[in-house]
């Protein structure tokens, strides 16, 4: 890892946790370091959307793009939601996404209706994810009510306050 990649990865994780402050919303898991073969990696709550899982490479932002793994969802649902996410990240290759990239997904969760704990509204906040995001497939019965309350009672018991 390169110190401009050092640099502007530490500089949008300040951002993302000045915007994420409160108890429990930010956890930093590693620190962009100079020398180290992987970028950072930080978890951000985004009701909604719950727990967010967030790896940058080691060239981000000049290179490659963020991997973004929603751990409320799971399944063939949490696919095509990752692969929503990481066209949204494309559209941005080059520059820092992160924060335009909750916030796009966000917008998405709630005008499906989606809420902390609102497990019916997630095949509905899929479908909608999946034709902002330009992927077209159905999602149909990929994310049942009954993976969403495992997926749920998985945060509850990790303690999460956000899913």
């Amino acid at each position: 890892m390169d110190a401009d990649s050092v640099r502007r990865q530490a500089a949008e994780i300040e951002a993302i946790q000045a915007i994420y402050a409160e108890d429990g919303e930010f956890e930093l898991l590693q620190e962009p370091e100079e020398g180290q073969a992987t970028g950072a990696s930080f978890r951000v709550c985004c009701p909604p959307l719950g727990s967010l899982l967030i790896n940058l490479p080691a060239a981000y932002p000049a290179q490659g793009r963020p991997a973004f793994i929603l751990e409320r969802i799971r399944g063939p649902a949490a696919e095509t939601a990752q692969l929503g996410l990481q066209e949204l990240a494309d559209e941005n290759l080059g520059e820092e996404c992160i924060f335009n990239v909750l916030s796009r997904a966000i917008e998405v969760a709630e005008s499906a209706g989606l809420e902390p704990s609102g497990k019916e509204a997630v095949p509905t906040f899929l479908r909608a994810f999946g034709s902002l995001s330009g992927y077209a497939k159905q999602v149909q019965a990929e994310s049942s009510p009954s993976e969403a309350e495992q997926a749920s009672a998985q945060c509850s018991m990790n303690g999460s306050r956000c899913c």
